[in-house]
């Protein structure tokens, strides 16, 4: 089984490649130049791992939310790919991604939460099991003044804490915060792997997760289980 991820919805560009049980990745802070340098990054990572496109079996991509440009150019990427390789695809959310990469970090639910602009957040809560992560609730947008009504003690990751701590930490009880950190492509295939393969979707089907503007598309996540 081999799986390819890419993930460009905040200012992070990464691709990552799971092989054999082993994770190779790539990643660099690209501000508006996603489109420059993703598709030399999955050159790159395939090279490395010395294997063509045709020879994967899953592209993984982070559909948001995020940036839109950021949204589009990867799902172009792997929309292209997908057509060119004949592969099956499956989209995963960006505040999942996120919070996969501090599972282990803090104490108390994770609250993921991604700088939206215009005064507001993307964000999601997560509680913590033996299983992996289970989302309370759906994945939202809103002020951070809105986020009074949590109950549950929580640790913050994301673009949306790097703005926002003050307000969110007056509101909510709050163990700890990882600063700078971005969904990235390797947490992002961790979601995919563990999802289903009925999940697959062909290139076609693969849809975007913007929360703004009436083109939400929320979705119930199940348990991620640990791999």
């Amino acid at each position: 089984m081999r799986a390819l991820a890419i993930d460009t919805v905040t200012e992070m560009c990464s691709v990552a490649l799971w092989q054999d049980g082993m994770f190779i990745e790539r990643k660099e802070l690209a501000i508006n130049r996603h489109s420059d340098i993703v598709l030399g990054m999955v050159s790159k990572l395939l090279a490395e791992a010395e294997i063509t496109l045709t020879q994967v079996d899953l592209l993984v991509n982070d559909v948001g939310p995020g940036s839109f440009t950021g949204i589009r150019i990867g799902m172009g990427v792997t929309q292209g790919l997908a057509y060119g390789a004949d592969l099956p695809v499956i989209g995963v959310d960006s505040l999942v991604t996120l919070a996969l990469g501090v599972r282990e970090l803090g104490s108390g639910d994770i609250l993921a939460a991604i700088d939206a602009r215009m005064g507001q957040l993307y964000w999601a809560q997560f509680a913590r099991s033996s299983g992996g992560l289970q989302c309370r609730g759906e994945l939202h947008l809103s002020n951070p003044e809105q986020l009074g009504g949590i109950t549950e003690t929580v640790y913050g990751v994301g673009s949306g804490w790097d703005s926002y701590a003050p307000q969110l930490r007056e509101r909510l009880s709050v163990s700890g915060v990882s600063e700078g950190h971005c969904p990235q492509a390797r947490h992002a295939l961790e979601c995919g792997l563990a999802r289903d393969e009925s999940d697959w979707v062909s290139a076609g089907a693969l849809l975007p997760v913007y929360l703004r503007n009436d083109v939400a598309k929320v979705s119930k996540k199940p348990p991620l289980a640990s791999r």
